[in-house]
């Protein structure tokens, strides 16, 4: 039988599976913090204080509703901080740091009560994992048991979440048992049966059904945990329907006995799951459709609402939804090559399982009169097979249906899709099983194989013999040889995961380029390199630095510096600034902030597995930025504002959306009037799009204390009919009394720019139109931006003047250029379009700053599309021919052009983007 194994040896594979389970994920617990794990702090705190006070219903904290990850930080505050309930006299709030200050006044580290949290997910996934090895075994045998639990304990994504205090490694592991379970209680492969024991039933299947029974229990309770942790648990309840209907219709067995036992199991399942919810909830003791309310319609909100911040993916920055490719992209470059050939593998062994011929028999069954021991052969046999290809498939459509189900939603992060890579990971040692089996069986029989006389034995022979030593003559080798290649797997798989300990989420997929092609497809980083930058300057700068302005303040950056650490955007109060990965790649908190730290020498950088992950800046001996803007109330007055800072999206919004934006001022001077704060998205024409003003988020001036920094949000919402193209963020002040604008100034120069400050740019859109001429990849015009190609025709026409069709003398021509800027200029360059005949004479030309001068490539953004419309104008006594469309760009004051490459190769100080026919 595929399942027996003796009790020692289960054992002992137990016990291994179990330190490899918890071994890679148990220790150095106090290490790096995430961005997300100071609020799990603060709610597990709030829930151990309402635990022990009585107050159950402040035990809803969040609406994930994540009380498995505040049950095991509360267990967690049991065991460092017992009298915690007792001392903290009120409930903290998690959005800054209330918690951290209190703890540290009772002389608790609270990186010490995130650690014992994080210890208890780890023992409650160490278990979880554990428990699949049964139902595993029971569907697919003890080898692919023992390999796919191995492969999942050894995935470098599963094993960096289920080390954190948060809500993923739990819900994938939960979801997963919940599973497995079902599968085993539903007996797939096998003839329907009750899901319960009747009297109808009894007798020596009363107690299988009795143990498929206490399946069922465990799939309910595991999903109830699931549910209890994330909302997305309740995926698992359709799929458990899904898998009723496909088992009976597979099995031909779509009958009303069928359908009845079936809804019988769901039904039992389903309480079996909501009793576990409720009994694990307090607060749904006391408040449950309050509470229920509040999950259900936040987790809608939740999906659809997409992300506060823009994201990055795949080269680009995504204010909203990155799209549908987004989660195979993760799957991709979050697994791991051993994985992915076991996938490759279990497809094989699908295609030709058993070569497509029956199961074979044993000698002593072909005999005379064994009819019967055949027909009890062949039929298990083949309902174990039929069973393992439903089990698998039912895997397979499970991850398949997870992962477009959470492609629902707008929001998208990468941790989101890690309860379908264990089930990929369980067919994947499937199929690693399967070829092992096949290879064992393979070299066994060759090593034993008869070479005859003048031959001498292999080395494969000669070792097996050797390894076999304590077995009698002629034993089979293949179990030896099966776990031998069992463990070269485990030690491939965890090849790619130790190496990066205790960071595993630096880890990426080498087959899609690794560390050293991640950065350019996906975001990097949630908190990683903040512990090693803060370690960095408290040990390495002499005097340390007693205040720090951090992108990861809450828990990465200050869990680990004694002194002050200050959100990014009050960099200038700072002693030094660190800035990580993502900063940069999402362009945050604003282009141009970044763009001036990127014109800064950090200090020093933090780096794991070869992937960049912070810079560190002395911000006092940086010059100021050249966003950072002045206003005095009177010219000659003192300066009473001052904007240091602004969070503003750098990607491309369309018409419908809502930009967001928040500008922070200081207050210099005293101010004894009320100004108001203008905001105005302008297009290249002048005509004001939107506009947004008001006091600063409803704080009065004049209540402003000097040194302080004031925040004021503003929410764009984009006409549905707006053009696409660049528009201009305008930043005002003024006296609504009197309606006097107040003139802004550069700090850095003294340059004064006018009672309205251009800000920045964004670009609505994109629009219809795409390059219909592509050109050559890697054409650069000096080292900032990339020539995509041309378009004829405006963004209404995409079929009139398009390329090829003859031109009259005197008409004129829409084209527009396509650009990708590689990296930012502090140079606003004059774009050239010249026609050029055969013969090298110039026919026209039109040389222009981008849009006619409105946006400069001064404020083109590392990463943006940049489409620029030229028009041309043809002399009416142009003679016949084709004409060659050069391009380029060159500065205005020294009409130095600059120059082009093709793949590092340098080309000339011009392109031919294309040609024009030129016909009377």
């Amino acid at each position: 039988m595929k399942n027996s194994l003796p009790n020692g040896r289960l054992a002992l594979i137990l016990i291994f599976l179990c330190l490899l389970i918890w071994l890679p994920r148990g220790l150095a617990l106090d290490r790096f913090v995430t961005a997300d794990e100071h609020a799990w702090v603060t709610r597990s705190g709030n829930f151990y204080r309402a635990i022990a006070l009585g107050n159950y219903a402040e035990t809803f904290q969040r609406h994930h509703p994540g009380v498995t990850v505040t049950w095991a930080g509360a267990l967690g505050f049991l065991w460092t901080y017992p009298s915690y309930a007792t001392d903290a006299q009120k409930n903290f709030g998690w959005l800054t740091e209330e918690i951290e200050p209190f703890l540290q006044k009772q002389g608790y580290r609270p990186i010490t009560l995130l650690a014992a949290g994080r210890g208890i997910i780890v023992i409650a996934i160490t278990l979880s994992l554990l428990a699949c090895f049964g139902p595993v075994r029971r569907l697919f045998g003890s080898r692919t048991a023992f390999i796919s639990i191995g492969l999942i304990a050894l995935s470098p994504f599963h094993i960096a979440l289920s080390r954190l205090m948060h809500l993923d490694g739990l819900l994938s592991t939960f979801m997963l048992l919940s599973l497995l379970a079902f599968m085993v209680h539903m007996k797939v492969g096998e003839p329907s049966s009750s899901p319960w024991p009747t009297r109808a039933n009894t007798g020596s299947r009363n107690a299988t059904n009795q143990t498929y029974s206490g399946w069922l229990l465990l799939s309910a309770i595991t999903a109830g945990l699931a549910w209890l942790t994330r909302s997305p648990g309740l995926f698992l309840a359709p799929f458990m329907m899904l898998i009723l209907l496909v088992r009976s219709f597979v099995q031909g067995e779509l009958n009303k006995q069928s359908l009845m036992n079936g809804i019988i199991s769901l039904v039992l399942w389903g309480g079996m799951a909501l009793l576990t919810f409720i009994a694990l909830w307090p607060a749904m003791w006391v408040a449950p459709l309050e509470s229920m309310t509040r999950v259900l319609s936040a987790a809608g909100s939740y999906a659809a609402e997409g992300h506060l911040k823009p994201i990055f993916f795949n080269g680009q920055v995504h204010s909203g939804d990155p799209g549908w490719t987004f989660y195979p992209m993760v799957y991709l470059w979050r697994t791991t090559p051993i994985t992915l050939f076991g996938l490759g593998l279990a497809l094989l062994g699908l295609i030709f399982r058993n070569g497509g011929q029956q199961p074979r028999l044993q000698p002593s069954l072909k005999a005379e009169g064994a009819t019967t021991d055949i027909q009890h052969t062949i039929k298990p046999a083949v309902a174990a097979q039929s069973g393992e290809a439903l089990a698998l498939v039912s895997l397979l459509i499970y991850a398949v249906l997870f992962g477009l189900f959470m492609s629902i939603g707008a929001k998208k992060f990468d941790r989101y899709l890690l309860p379908a890579f264990l089930p990929l990971g369980l067919i994947a040692g499937w199929g690693w099983a399967n070829a092992i089996t096949w290879s064992s069986r393979w070299v066994s029989q060759f090593g034993e194989g008869d070479y005859g006389s003048n031959v001498q034995p292999s080395l494969i022979s000669r070792s097996l013999k050797w390894l076999s030593a304590t077995k009698t003559s002629g034993s089979d080798h293949s179990p030896l040889i099966a776990l031998a290649l069992m463990m070269l797997v485990l030690l491939g798989q965890a090849s790619f995961a130790l190496p990066t300990y205790p960071y595993y989420l630096s880890y990426y997929n080498p087959l899609m380029g690794g560390a050293s092609k991640a950065p350019q497809v996906m975001q990097i980083g949630w908190g990683e390199g903040a512990d090693q930058a803060a370690t960095f300057l408290r040990e390495a700068i002499t005097p340390a630095p007693k205040r720090v302005a951090s992108a990861y303040t809450n828990g990465p950056f200050s869990y680990f510096f004694p002194g002050e650490t200050l959100p990014i955007y009050f960099w200038d109060e700072a002693d030094y600034a660190v800035l990580y990965a993502q900063d940069f790649q999402r362009r945050l908190p604003g282009p141009r902030q970044i763009r001036a730290f990127e014109q800064s020498m950090p200090i020093q950088t933090v780096s794991q597995n070869g992937i960049e992950y912070a810079r560190i800046y002395d911000v006092k001996a940086n010059p100021l930025p050249d966003y950072v803007t002045e206003w005095r109330l009177t010219n000659d007055g003192d300066v009473n504002i001052r904007l240091v800072s602004y969070l503003f999206p750098s990607s491309t919004i369309a018409q419908g959306e809502t930009l967001p934006m928040t500008l922070y001022f200081r207050g210099v001077a005293s101010l004894d009037v009320n100004l108001n704060v203008l905001v105005r998205l302008v297009g290249h024409d002048g005509a004001e799009l939107v506009r947004s003003e008001g006091w600063p988020w409803g704080a009065p001036t004049s209540t402003w204390q000097s040194g302080d920094v004031w925040p004021d949000g503003h929410a764009l919402t984009i006409p549905e009919d707006t053009q696409p193209g660049p528009y201009r963020l305008d930043v005002t002040f003024y006296d609504p009394v009197t309606q006097q604008r107040l003139t802004a100034i550069r700090s850095a120069t003294g340059e004064i720019l006018g009672d309205s400050l251009a800000l920045d740019f964004v670009e609505i859109g994109p629009g219809s139109t795409i390059p219909t001429r592509k050109i050559q990849p890697n054409t650069m015009v000096g080292q900032f931006v990339e020539i995509l190609g041309s378009h004829w025709g405006s963004e209404e026409e995409t079929s009139r003047q398009a390329e090829g069709e003859a031109i009259r003398p005197g008409d004129g021509v829409a084209l527009r250029l396509f650009w990708h800027t590689i990296d930012h200029t502090s140079t606003n360059y004059t774009t050239f379009v010249h026609i050029v005949g055969p013969d090298g004479v110039l026919l026209t030309q039109r040389d222009e700053e981008p849009w006619g001068g409105f946006y400069p490539t001064s404020f083109w953004h590392k990463g943006r599309t940049i489409r620029q419309p030229i028009p041309i104008q043809i002399p009416t006594d142009a003679a016949p021919g084709s004409y060659a469309i050069h391009i380029g760009m060159y500065e205005r004051e020294t009409l130095q052009r600059l120059p082009i490459t093709q793949n590092g190769g340098f080309i000339g100080d011009s392109y031919i983007t294309g040609r024009l026919l030129v016909d009377r």
